[in-house]
């Protein structure tokens, strides 16, 4: 991936996890992504908490852990 736009990148990803074992990219290309899905996450939340989200789920536990996961593979 050459050119990285994280505020939308990430959403071609399912799950969190699939960027940390995405070959492709550097540690730093998955840390941004995994920070953009992060603040999107985080705005879901307070939208679910306020009776206005759309059906889908936040994901911050998964965004979370795989923030985790590469902290802990370096």
């Amino acid at each position: 991936m050459t050119e990285l736009n994280a505020t939308t990148a990430y959403q071609k990803y399912d799950k969190p996890d699939d960027i940390v074992n995405d070959t492709s990219l550097t540690d730093g290309q998955k840390k941004s992504l995994l920070d953009a899905w992060m603040v999107d996450a985080r705005a879901l939340a307070r939208a679910s908490a306020e009776g206005l989200n759309g059906g889908e789920q936040p994901q911050l536990k998964s965004v979370t852990d795989a923030l985790n996961a590469l902290k802990t593979r370096k």
